[in-house]
């Protein structure tokens, strides 16, 4: 019986994960340029929904939304340009990390420096003439 409540309990909270995928894929993802948008407010973030590491058990989905700092203003439009390219960077070293170490401040301190580095190599920039920061304004994730 026990056995039965677990499964239960999972399923549950796999099907919660993936109705609120579904509903962030509902939001249109942001756009990631240096200039402001109609409000003038700065550059909107790009949300992101990833599973971390193992699927079956221990395993957890992460949602995070970035805003990149671009250090000029043709890097903000590199980056508009190369979004597609940013995005599968961004998903690919957040799929990377295992579930104990987000837990940590001080990885998620090191996945924003990681997420500039490889982003600046993969766009051929460095800090000074691409992305200079990355921002985190959400960071979430639910234990599968």
């Amino acid at each position: 019986m026990f056995h039965c409540f677990h499964q239960a309990r999972r399923r549950l909270a796999q099907w919660s994960v993936l109705l609120c995928a579904a509903c962030l894929f509902g939001v249109p993802i942001a756009h990631a340029g240096g200039h402001g948008g109609e409000g003038g407010g700065g550059p909107s973030p790009m949300t992101f929904v990833v599973n971390v590491g193992p699927t079956r058990s221990g395993g957890m989905v992460l949602q995070m939304s970035i805003v990149l700092e671009p250090a000029t203003p043709e890097a903000a439009k590199l980056i508009d340009a190369c979004k597609p390219m940013i995005q599968h960077r961004v998903l690919i070293v957040a799929a990377g990390l295992s579930p104990d170490s987000l837990r940590k401040p001080e990885t998620r301190n090191k996945l924003g420096e990681m997420l500039v580095e490889e982003i600046n190599d993969d766009l051929g920039t460095t800090k000074k003439n691409g992305i200079k920061e990355v921002f985190f304004t959400s960071f979430l994730f639910q234990q599968m």
